[in-house]
């Protein structure tokens, strides 16, 4: 399959090219490949297929590493790594990345994930939520009446009538299930994820609601309240919330080694030093 060997020839060429990329040498205008590069192309392309490659062929997948280091070396030569946001942005990236590196490989004890649970309970609460029925009123349809067309329909609701029989057609859904206040909000605002919220699960329908769209009447059919787990039943979770802590901590404390080697200077203009003394 040509497209096999396709992705198996650039992976080869990656993996190669990522493990034994070579340093620059005493001469800053000699470019090196070296023998193991050559050798794990040569072998890679004698795998895939079936025959020793070419001079040509191991060049033609060689050319674009060295116009690669070229273009970069003149560029640093050009000084186009100075003042660009997004290189130095990269490189803050890449020291961060080396210095969650420093994180202990070892997973944390049962007892430092019982103390990080603890003291962090909050951030595991699951939310109340909530399944209902809505009808939804549209302010095109009944104008400056919207309000008055829902509590009419709300009042023979009460006396039984069949909910088919009102509201408006709208991509706002019907039926919504385990919905969050979080949801709710983003989707038809506070006021209708508040209001839908505080609604009990009595089988009644209530209302009028506002939302970002219109109003609504409102059928709870089933609630659950917020909770915090167990540890037991969110384990995962919590050694993986310990973990995103640890590496922030780590980062922070690697951060402020290398602050320490450094003397930081902020001239402050005297103008603004007068205004902060005169506050």
């Amino acid at each position: 399959d040509p497209l096999a060997h396709f992705v198996l020839l650039g992976a080869a060429i990656f993996v190669a090219f990522a493990l034994l990329e070579d340093e620059p040498g005493v001469d800053e205008r000699q470019i090196i490949i070296p023998e193991a590069e050559i050798d794990g192309l040569w072998g890679a392309m004698s795998m895939i297929y079936g025959r020793a490659p070419s001079e040509a062929e191991i060049e033609q997948l060689i050319e674009p590493r060295i116009r690669e280091e070229v273009l970069y070396r003149e560029a640093l030569a050009l000084g186009l790594d100075r003042d660009d946001s997004q290189v130095r942005q990269r490189l803050v990236e890449k020291m961060t990345f080396l210095s969650e590196d420093l994180l202990p490989a070892e997973p944390p004890s049962d007892e430092e994930v019982a103390a990080f649970f603890e003291a962090n309970s909050e951030t595991f609460v699951e939310p109340a939520r909530v399944d209902f029925e809505q009808l939804y009123f549209s302010p095109s349809a009944h104008g400056d009446g919207i309000i008055a067309a829902a509590e009419d329909a709300l009042e023979a609701l009460a006396g039984g009538a069949d909910p088919d029989t009102f509201g408006d057609s709208s991509t706002v859904p019907r039926v919504r299930e385990a919905a969050t206040a979080e949801a709710l909000s983003a989707d038809l605002g506070e006021e209708y994820a508040t209001g839908v919220l505080a609604l009990a699960e009595d089988g009644a329908w209530h209302g009028p609601i506002r939302s970002f769209f219109g109003v609504h009447l409102v059928r709870v059919t089933a609630r659950t309240e917020a909770r915090t787990p167990a540890l037991e039943e969110i384990r995962e979770r919590v050694v993986s919330a310990l973990n995103a802590e640890r590496r922030r901590d780590v980062n922070e404390q690697a951060y402020r080694d290398l602050r320490e080697r450094y003397d930081i200077v902020i001239e402050i203009p005297d103008a603004v030093r007068e205004a902060w003394q005169s506050e």
